[in-house]
């Protein structure tokens, strides 16, 4: 993040430099994205209301009801809600684990499974804007990649796919995508 954005931000946090997708302040789509707190956790805002109800309870359900606690070896442990106050807005972020503390270069991947990626509860206009983002993807695999990161051990630097690639991966590039993720023959990869 640059040193403008995170000025924006209250003492003690940053901007998580490991979001492969999603809104944040780069995309001037948002008030904030994914941020990184000084005590080590992972923020993620809290969407529009009442999906938020929905993201909120998905987790509490989890780690704190102990009715899908099954779950809870494949989703960053849950540690609560907290509000901060960026540029006079009062946000709802998600108090989460951060997964890759402890790596140093680490591989991220940002998977949405399912062939419907929208909240039952979203807008006509939601649920149609949704339908059109990753279609090739969701509708020959069942899931779609909005973005990674994975580190490039022969350059020395991260490999990103964005939100742009991701929705034209198709039966042919989606492969190579998750290939190139893996460090299979890297350079035979579309991205």
């Amino acid at each position: 993040m640059d040193k403008q954005s995170s000025k924006l931000l209250p003492d003690g946090f940053a901007a998580f430099e490991n979001q492969v997708a999603g809104h944040n302040l780069k995309d001037g789509r948002s008030p904030t994205g994914i941020l990184k707190s000084a005590d080590g956790f992972v923020l993620k805002p809290v969407t529009k209301h009442p999906q938020s109800e929905t993201e909120i309870a998905f987790y509490e359900n989890i780690f704190i009801k102990n009715e899908y606690a099954c779950f809870r070896p494949f989703v960053p442990e849950f540690k609560g809600t907290t509000v901060l106050n960026i540029l006079g807005l009062d946000i709802t972020f998600l108090k989460l684990q951060d997964i890759t503390k402890g790596y140093v270069k680490p591989c991220v991947m940002d998977v949405k499974i399912g062939s419907q990626t929208w909240d039952p509860n979203a807008t006509e206009s939601k649920r149609k804007t949704e339908g059109e983002k990753y279609q090739l993807s969701k509708k020959e695999f069942g899931f779609c990649i909005p973005g990674y990161q994975v580190y490039n051990l022969s350059s020395g630097s991260f490999n990103r796919m964005g939100k742009e690639q991701g929705r034209m991966l198709d039966k042919i590039t989606l492969p190579l995508a998750l290939k190139g993720f893996l460090n299979v023959n890297f350079h035979q990869s579309a991205f």
